[in-house]
């Protein structure tokens, strides 16, 4: 999906966009920035599943904060 994207973008004349994606959008929109980085200029994701995960390289790791945050869902009230 994220390839057609890409390939859709630049057939409409689109070297470098940006994406944005909710939902399933949020995880193709991941796959566009992972696996075609020089096409994108920026990466907005909204509505992400509960069940993401972040893509780390081998080297890389979560902060304090994100671990912390990662382990208790968000609760909002209104």
């Amino acid at each position: 999906m994220a390839g057609l994207w890409v390939k859709l973008m630049n057939r409409l004349g689109y070297q470098k966009f940006i994406a944005q994606g909710g939902d399933f959008g949020a995880m193709v929109s991941t796959h566009i920035a992972l696996n075609y980085p020089t096409s994108l200029k920026g990466l907005h994701l909204n509505y992400i599943p509960f069940n993401y995960k972040p893509f780390l390289q081998k080297d890389e790791e979560l902060t304090k904060d994100e671990r912390k945050h990662s382990k208790k869902p968000t609760v909002f009230s209104g």
